[in-house]
């Protein structure tokens, strides 16, 4: 009986305190509200765009009531809360914010959002043509929850239960996503400059080791095209498909417990730091009066500061607006003062070494007289007319006319004639002729990923989307499963053999791509190959671009 008094009590006093808490706060329990992970940079990036990213980061959706081309350039510090800097940055612009529920955020004028229609919900049908209907859900999320989007592949169409105000928005989002994109081929250069030189440039404080980008406008250019006083570490060029993630990384991997203590470790498994400096980075293509680029970034650098490894770390997360074949740059790249601290610990360092070595070659100049910055310059390559005229000899059926890749992975085949010159033979039963293609390819499993499609798998690999049905018997092509594993034919001259002392980082430099598309063809989740592993390459093994890896 006592118990049961006491169990009354209780609850008695947490209903008082919870009743105090609805006094307090005025009967509104709300949810803690998102803020910024991180400092977010943005230079000459349209507003719209800005607004967008700041969405997804916290989670919720927001639509315009009206078209608006305005440009902005901004930092926003980190631990701000997500939804009071949008409304900020909205009246900063001379724009309101309106909330139609917790979730979806409506910014435009005074006058556009009294007339902005927010209900009479209707079912709309959307064909699509070169995007996925499922990549293209994924985006008209940031319009729409995601129970009112259905997506069909057979059809290829997109179906949306949308307001009048929401398909003004879904319908800009479909143009701008729902086209032939061109390949990006980016030519990048980490490059030591003088402290002078980035002063030439305008930058305040170029001794800074903070990490900041700068799109090179067309008056500045020459400057530094011209200049003789920098020195070009390393430069080469990687091929990138739209919206697609690649990373850049020009540094050692070292392990966590320092070489001579790795015989006492043995029993235990060592992980890895990657000292030096990193660069995550995409481009998206945005169609408007003029072609341009979205690059979004995100650079760090991680150094070694003593023999117990304590690393230290700098980063910048930005998004920039580009026009094909203008030059950024970023700055506060790992320095060669940096390494020169580090080289004094107990680890080996093989690639910043070289890459140093040329720098202190000849040099007078004081360390801490110069910094090391690395130069993105995109541009557009033209599609490749023999790819696609090659791969449609091959396709029986038809499939939608796509942007193909500017490299293909099917080798340019002689023709060979339909009736061999050869002296009458007894009729054959036609196996000599079904095994002939297995002599030419090598079967690649290849493990599908979240949001691909059968025909985009088939673009990726430059195959057929009939030979990948063929090859795995497929009876419904237009439903596969992320995880599920499926068989590429790849032609045999994009096959290359793993030998002693190779890595993915001088496969890619040696075949003028990146670690990331090595381990997108071949499904690796590490950086780890062995001797003697199969490995698929986007151009032909014989196609070497820098021999010197």
């Amino acid at each position: 009986m006592k118990s049961s008094t006491r169990r009354l009590e209780k609850y008695c006093f947490l209903l008082i305190l919870f009743g105090c808490f609805l006094a307090v706060t005025g009967g509104r329990i709300t949810a803690r509200e998102p803020v910024l992970p991180a400092d977010l940079n943005y230079v000459d990036v349209e507003l719209q765009d800005i607004f967008r990213d700041l969405a997804e980061t916290g989670g919720f959706r927001v639509l315009f009531a009206h078209p608006f081309q305005k440009r902005a350039t901004m930092i926003i510090a980190s631990g701000l809360p997500i939804k009071k800097t949008i409304a900020d940055i909205a009246a900063n612009h001379g724009l309101n914010l309106k909330w139609m529920d917790t979730g979806t955020a409506v910014i435009g004028s005074n006058d556009s959002l009294a007339v902005a229609n927010t209900s009479d919900s209707n079912l709309h049908v959307l064909s699509l043509h070169s995007v996925s209907p499922v990549m293209m859900a994924e985006v008209l999320e940031t319009v729409l929850p995601s129970h009112k989007i259905r997506y069909d592949f057979k059809g290829n169409n997109i179906a949306v239960m949308a307001s009048p105000l929401e398909m003004e928005n879904i319908k800009e989002l479909v143009n701008r996503w729902d086209m032939e994109k061109p390949i990006i081929s980016v030519a990048v250069e980490v490059v030591e400059v003088t402290l002078d030189f980035l002063r030439e440039l305008g930058i305040k404080n170029p001794a800074s080791l903070q990490m900041k980008i700068y799109p090179i406008p067309e008056r500045l250019a020459a400057t530094v095209a011209q200049d003789t006083g920098k020195n070009s570490l390393v430069s080469y060029e990687v091929i990138n498909l739209n919206n697609n993630e690649e990373r850049l990384f020009f540094g050692d991997r070292i392990p966590e417990v320092p070489e001579e203590e790795m015989a006492t470790a043995a029993g235990n498994q060592a992980g890895y730091v990657d000292v030096g400096t990193t660069v995550d980075y995409r481009f998206e293509v945005i169609r408007r009066q003029k072609d341009e680029l979205l690059l979004e970034l995100r650079a760090r650098v991680e150094m070694v500061t003593g023999s117990d490894l304590e690393p230290g770390q700098r980063e910048l997360w930005a998004t920039v607006g580009l026009l094909p074949g203008q030059t950024a740059m970023l700055t506060g790249a790992l320095k060669r003062s940096e390494y020169l601290q580090m080289k004094a610990s107990s680890y080996e360092l093989p690639f910043l070494s070289s890459l140093f070595a040329a720098a202190g070659a000849g040099n007078d100049l004081p360390v801490e007289e110069t910094a090391t910055v690395i130069f993105l310059t995109p541009s557009f390559q033209e599609k490749a007319e023999k790819t696609a005229d090659r791969q449609g000899s091959r396709q029986t059926e038809p499939e939608p006319e796509l942007l193909k890749p500017a490299i293909s992975l099917v080798p340019e085949v002689p023709e060979i004639p339909a009736v061999p010159e050869v002296p009458e033979m007894p009729e054959s039963t036609g196996t000599e002729q079904e095994d002939t293609p297995k002599t030419t390819t090598t079967d690649i499993p290849y493990i599908i990923k979240k949001s691909e499609t059968l025909y985009g798998i088939a673009r990726k690999f430059g195959v057929s989307a009939q030979q990948l049905i063929a090859a795995n018997r497929l009876k419904n092509p237009g439903k596969i499963k992320t995880g599920a594993t499926l068989i590429i034919p790849v032609p045999n001259e994009f096959i290359y053999t793993v030998k002693t002392d190779e890595t993915l980082w001088r496969l890619a430099r040696r075949y003028g791509t990146t670690v990331a598309v090595l381990k997108d063809l071949n499904s690796l989740a590490g950086d780890e190959i062995k001797v003697g592993q199969k490995l698929v390459l986007p151009v032909p093994a014989a196609n070497i671009v820098n021999p010197q890896f």
